[in-house]
């Protein structure tokens, strides 16, 4: 079974996947870095997640998202393995990707108070998915256009409010080993 880390940027999907991936000593994989190392390979250009949304546009960088997470569908089907899967935030809201995410694995909302995201996310400048005019309060909308999809397709939210990286990891890893355990024991019944 693959874990599926979503929720806003800078919320801690990949901090908090790479430590989790880690604890269970399973694979770790970034659709951000995923969609940087395609657009290399494709475009002999190296750009982050940021500058290729920019300079494809949301409709071209979103079918980049659809068509990783169809490759990682196919691959998860031919595979025993588990992995830890941190997800671009804005990618759950592709209405082409829900169908397949929900197959790929358990999808896990991580959820930090727009307050902090919105610190975290102005460090490197406004990102291109903000109005540079109005950017808190585009940005305000934008979590509460996208949370809607974050709950209705997860199975599991996490909320890591007031928690330190530290604190939160370790959080995180907790809620995936109790809901690993009810899955796999939905009974609570007592096994030897």
């Amino acid at each position: 079974m693959n874990i599926i880390l979503t929720g806003m940027k800078h919320c801690g999907k990949s901090t908090h996947g790479r430590i989790l991936a880690q604890h269970l000593n399973w694979a770790f994989f970034d659709t951000d870095t995923l969609i940087e190392e395609y657009y290399r390979n494709a475009y002999c250009c190296e750009l982050s997640c940021r500058e290729i949304y920019k300079k494809v546009g949301e409709n071209i960088f979103r079918k980049f998202e659809a068509n990783l997470i169809k490759l990682m569908l196919e691959k998860s089907s031919h595979s025993s393995g588990n992995a830890i899967i941190a997800l671009g935030g804005g990618l759950i809201a592709n209405p082409t990707v829900q169908p397949m995410l929900k197959k790929l694995g358990t999808i896990t909302f991580l959820k930090v108070p727009y307050e902090v995201l919105y610190t975290r996310i102005i460090r490197k400048g406004v990102p291109p998915f903000l109005d540079h005019d109005r950017p808190y309060e585009s940005f305000i909308e934008v979590c509460h256009e996208r949370e809607k999809y974050y709950i209705d397709n997860a199975q599991l939210t996490i909320d890591l409010d007031n928690c330190s990286m530290h604190k939160a990891s370790r959080c995180v890893i907790e809620n995936i080993e109790r809901y690993n355990r009810h899955i796999n024991n939905p009974a609570g019944i007592n096994q030897p």
